[in-house]
């Protein structure tokens, strides 16, 4: 089995999506606000290392509603995103946690009526935050 690396710019990237947690990123807005933060780190090291975290679980992948790019965001508690769902702003690509019944019952309607058992990990609804509707 191969180890993986622990390297400085890992803990660059990891740091940086846990401070934005909240918030879907895509890789270039990383490398974007890495640079800002004087920090250096390539993009091509930027999506491999996504990658690896993506593998690992500690970062999830969501395609962008458009499928133009994709976007990523830090899961400190796997748990506490298998209880809600995320709204994500197609412009800005901020994340709103959602809980709905309304919800619940598609979901359990959909596993009664054609025996498909939704990932609740991966339901994005995406739309317009009220910030970006209102511009």
């Amino acid at each position: 089995m191969i180890k993986k690396r622990h390297t400085k710019q890992k803990d660059i990237v990891i740091n940086f999506l846990k401070e934005n947690k909240d918030n879907h990123l895509t890789a270039e807005q990383i490398v974007i606000n890495l640079k800002k933060n004087n920090e250096s780190v390539s993009q091509a090291t930027v999506y491999r290392i996504l990658g690896d975290l993506v593998k690992d679980g500690i970062v999830r992948k969501y395609i962008t509603s458009d499928n133009k790019c994709s976007c990523y965001q830090y899961v400190d508690n796997v748990d506490k995103c298998t209880k809600h769902y995320h709204l994500v702003c197609d412009k800005c690509y901020k994340t709103i946690h959602f809980e709905s019944e309304e919800v619940e019952k598609l979901k359990k309607e959909l596993l009664n009526k054609e025996k498909f058992d939704l990932n609740l990990e991966k339901v994005v609804f995406y739309g317009r935050c009220k910030n970006c509707k209102e511009k």
